[in-house]
């Protein structure tokens, strides 16, 4: 496969994201492997085989999610993806229903979340709809994780460059903040999402640019081997690293 890194100037094409003239138009190296029609297959054939394999868990888990609280055994949210294009992303519904109102993060001792919500969001059971999104093309397997516009509208945006890539289901932050809700149960909850914009989520993007710049098939194997393996790791993030660990302005491909 491919490694070799190739500089494409990048659109951000969401209006939720109030990019400029001057900002709509980056400069990023990013493998070919990122946006090939190969990884496309590999995604397809994956994802189809795993939707298989998992499709008896479906109604289990949607009898325990109805048992749990009253409401939808979904839950549907707007994310952004490729290229600032907004999607709607699906996930086993995990929190009390009508809890919209609260933060877009969640910390592990959120009082929304359910008996049976925390158990699938534990072993994230509850992402196990988004394969289907994979199928129709809105995420890959493997890639940073949608987020919200209003996230990426508090960010400086060199950080929109992340958004070449396609949304995954796990990726290279997702392996390494496996533990975020407990790291967020750290901070207070007045600070939730400040900490999160200023501290975490740059952290992501440029672990996940870095993925970008050599990505290959067999870097995908890997973290999706590792997605599995960190289920059954006590291995956790500390919370006192992170905050010393803070990407710098030069860090990585972000420019």
């Amino acid at each position: 496969m491919q490694t070799a890194k190739t500089r494409t100037p990048m659109r951000v094409v969401s209006p939720g994201l109030g990019t400029t003239e001057a900002d709509k138009s980056v400069h990023c190296a990013i493998s070919p492997w990122c946006r090939s029609s190969i990884k496309r297959a590999f995604d397809v054939v994956l994802a189809s085989l795993m939707a298989l394999l998992v499709l008896p868990l479906i109604p289990l888990i949607a009898i325990a999610v109805k048992l749990s609280s009253p409401g939808p055994v979904f839950f549907r949210q707007r994310r952004v993806g490729l290229d600032g294009r907004e999607f709607e992303v699906l996930k086993f519904r995990t929190m009390i229903q009508n809890s919209r109102g609260g933060l877009g993060i969640t910390s592990s001792v959120d009082r929304r979340i359910t008996r049976a919500g925390q158990f699938l969001r534990k072993s994230k059971l509850d992402e196990l709809p988004q394969l289907f999104c994979v199928l129709s093309g809105q995420m890959s397997l493997v890639g940073p994780r949608p987020d919200l516009p209003q996230y990426f509208a508090s960010l400086d945006k060199k950080y929109h460059e992340v958004l070449r890539l396609r949304p995954g289901l796990t990726g290279r932050a997702s392996v390494r903040f496996r533990n975020e809700e407990e790291i967020l149960s750290r901070v207070p909850p007045d600070e939730l999402e400040s900490f999160y914009v200023s501290t975490i989520f740059p952290r992501k993007i440029q672990l996940e640019m870095e993925y970008a710049e050599t990505a290959n098939l067999w870097q995908d194997l890997v973290i999706l081997f590792q997605t599995f393996f960190k289920l059954f790791s006590t291995e956790t993030e500390r919370f006192e690293q992170l905050q010393q660990d803070q990407p710098s302005p030069e860090a990585g491909s972000i420019v």
